[in-house]
């Protein structure tokens, strides 16, 4: 079992609670979740999420923080969200669920191809999948260490994650063949500037 289990759960609670955490593209680590996204207003802009829409995405939110570790049925630390991301991609519509996914491919970059789904658009072979997941858990672990020792060098640590996930994100690309990255580009759609 992996040291830096627990530290998503935290990540993830904070993220939806408001408090600080650096403002990095994503989450500092695994996945970062549909619902976290969305929870950005810009994000429900661009989704034309409905008044009955967010109405039901802030029940979800103020449900997940109330709950706590309790609601997650089954803990996965790389994907923390996938069981609230399941109800949100039902409350949306086809549209919106196309465009969410884009707007999730662009925020997770190629850490999204740690998942099998992924993966398996862009046809990653098995022993190419199996490298980039090793490269994520790397991340994963290096950046947890950084965010433990945060208190002693916190002015610097949104520069610091940012770095990692570059340096990481740089290490996953080089794993693709050129149809591989023309396909993976074929799945983000149009650019978009997220809020933080």
């Amino acid at each position: 079992m992996k040291r830096w289990w627990p530290v998503p759960a935290l990540v993830f609670a904070l993220s939806l609670s408001g408090n600080a955490l650096p403002q990095t593209l994503g989450m500092p680590i695994g996945i970062t979740g549909k619902i976290q996204l969305i929870s950005y207003p810009s994000i429900k802009k661009e989704l034309k999420v409905t008044k009955d829409q967010d109405k039901q995405i802030q029940s979800m939110l103020t449900s997940l923080q109330a709950s706590g570790a309790a609601g997650f049925s089954s803990f996965n630390p790389v994907y923390i969200s996938k069981e609230i991301d399941t109800k949100l991609d039902e409350l949306l519509t086809d549209v919106q669920r196309a465009r969410m996914k884009e707007l999730w491919y662009q925020a997770n970059g190629f850490f999204m191809l740690r998942l099998p789904g992924p993966a398996e658009e862009i046809h990653l072979e098995a022993e190419a999948a199996a490298k980039v997941i090793a490269i994520c858990d790397a991340h994963d672990e290096e950046v947890t260490e950084l965010m433990m020792q945060s208190q002693r060098n916190g002015s610097k640590l949104k520069g610091m994650l940012e770095a990692k996930r570059k340096e990481y994100q740089s290490k996953v690309e080089a794993l693709l063949n050129e149809d591989q990255k023309k396909a993976w580009t074929g799945l983000l759609g149009k650019p978009f500037k997220f809020p933080f």
